[in-house]
């Protein structure tokens, strides 16, 4: 079975703002208050049963992102994109 293409966003999202902000799965599971290994399966493509809606909201505010996009684009691709595309208006090569 094929996953939702917004819980693969969600879960690739998390682990990048993690690592952008370089937190560790420790730092970053204690901020939204679930242990660590239930950080890595989030981290891995595995959502708990029931994600607490308190993490979520904990997310956009921490993060300063809407929450319609976590779920709804790819972060990462868009940090490269942006970041090329800042380097190219400079002439610098990325």
């Amino acid at each position: 079975m094929k996953k939702d293409k917004s819980i693969e966003y969600f879960c690739a999202n998390v682990k990048f703002l993690r690592l952008k902000e370089k937190l560790s799965r420790k730092e970053m599971a204690t901020k939204l208050r679930i242990s660590v290994n239930s950080l890595a399966k989030i981290e891995s493509g595995n959502l708990p049963p029931r994600l607490n809606a308190e993490i979520l909201r904990f997310i956009s505010v921490e993060f300063k992102i809407p929450l319609s996009s976590i779920f709804s684009s790819d972060f990462q691709m868009n940090y490269t994109l942006r970041k090329h595309h800042s380097l190219s208006k400079t002439g610098e090569a990325p």
